[in-house]
């Protein structure tokens, strides 16, 4: 029985500086995870390529809820299975917890208004104090 789920969170900047903050996102939200119907539709794809392709899923949403020139930003976390709602979507969960003990990783954007195709930034989770302020 799986005990956690690894969710990517896509999430404003200023929810960077929250988690750093208070310890938690605000939730309920959505997220995207690796799904097993995803591993049957992409059965040549191997994890890191199914891992990629929902971080840029979750990336693309980041941008889309932002301001114009803002940076993407994706929480990676990997949440006890109590805390991840499954839908019916290929990859899309709801989340109803994230706390800052649960960060796997961070992706950020490197330039503000960094264009669609271009690669996020990797930061560990003790990094997080340090790149709130983006």
């Amino acid at each position: 029985m799986k005990t956690q789920t690894r969710v990517y969170v896509p999430v404003q900047s200023t929810e960077l500086r929250d988690l750093a903050e208070s310890g938690h996102l605000s939730c309920p939200r959505h997220g995207h995870v690796v799904s097993e119907q995803l591993r049957a539709e992409w059965p040549d794809s191997d994890d890191e390529e199914l891992e990629y392709a929902v971080l840029r899923l979750a990336a693309d949403e980041s941008r889309s809820d932002s301001a114009p020139g803002s940076r993407r930003c994706v929480v990676v976390a990997d949440l006890p299975a109590a805390a991840v709602v499954p839908s019916v979507d290929l990859t899309r969960v709801e989340v109803v917890e994230v706390r800052r003990s649960w960060l796997a990783a961070l992706h950020i954007d490197v330039a503000e208004g960094a264009e669609a195709d271009d690669d996020l930034a990797w930061f560990a989770p003790s990094e997080l104090a340090h790149i709130s302020g983006v």
